[in-house]
């Protein structure tokens, strides 16, 4: 899987460059790109240091996934217990020989989960973990040491897309107002090959896509802090080693051909 997310990326890359993948040779590897990132990446809220050191240095730890399995002891592997749960998110909550219990529930909007025997149980920024002990301590009055597992079945934020010359390209979900050097922060930060001063956000998703090339340079030495603008749901952002001159042509060519393919795939649901 590496090997071949290293692929796409130097295909995208040399694309900046003014190669021009034909075809199946942009659409196939694309797709698969970011259908597979849809289920793999997320955007925890966090502690930022300051988000142009971030971008430029490329600080930030990469996420871990959101969608690992629990083991049967209730502990969440590869990072999961950092995730924290957002409203909107469907968990799926079991309880080890309780079949009966075991169900998903949705974060409503008010931060809490209703779970049987357990009640209503407050969930909003807490971990896997975290959440994990509360509903164990509240079931510990009706089941001799309960074990319980959560799982993330879909996430109910945003999420951003991006792309290029960043530490870690992919999708990442997304809480509350964040800006493009934020995202960029989260995605690993720049490269050294990137240009900074030719950044590519492309509104209304893959569906109705509009680019625009904004020139972050100038936000991050904050002469021009307007270039740092804030993103909504299904933005991309694009980081290129070269400048690109004709933004529209870009934009065609690179999402023009898989924009009603990929739109399909349900994983995109998640994006509101």
């Amino acid at each position: 899987m590496n090997k071949f997310k290293e692929n796409f990326v130097k295909s995208v890359m040399e694309f900046g460059s003014g190669f021009i993948p034909k075809g199946v040779r942009i659409v196939l590897p694309i797709f698969l790109f970011i259908t597979t990132l849809l289920v793999t990446q997320t955007f925890a809220d966090g502690a930022y240091k300051t988000e142009a050191d971030i971008a430029i240095n490329g600080n930030e730890k990469p996420d871990t996934d959101s969608n690992a399995i629990p083991d049967t002891n209730g502990n969440e592997k590869s990072g999961v217990m950092d995730y924290a749960i957002d409203v909107g998110d469907v968990l799926y909550i079991s309880v080890w020989q309780e079949d009966d219990l075991s169900q998903e529930v949705i974060v409503r909007p008010d931060g809490k989960i209703s779970f049987p025997l357990a009640g209503d149980v407050p969930a909003f920024c807490l971990t896997f973990d975290q959440l994990r002990e509360e509903l164990s301590k509240r079931l510990k009055e009706y089941i001799r040491d309960p074990i319980v597992s959560i799982s993330l079945r879909k996430m109910g934020g945003k999420k951003i897309i991006v792309l290029g010359e960043v530490g870690s390209p992919g999708v990442h979900a997304v809480r509350g107002r964040r800006t493009i050097l934020e995202a960029i922060a989260r995605a690993g930060g720049f490269t050294q090959h990137a240009v900074p001063s030719s950044v590519i956000l492309i509104k209304g998703g893959l569906r109705r896509p509009e680019g625009i090339r904004l020139d972050l340079s100038s936000a991050i030495k904050k002469t021009d802090m307007t270039q740092n603008v804030a993103l909504q749901s299904e933005d991309i952002v694009y980081v290129p080693k070269k400048f690109i001159a004709d933004v529209n042509y870009f934009v065609n060519q690179i999402l023009g051909p898989i924009a009603k393919t990929i739109w399909t795939w349900q994983g995109i649901e998640t994006l509101e």
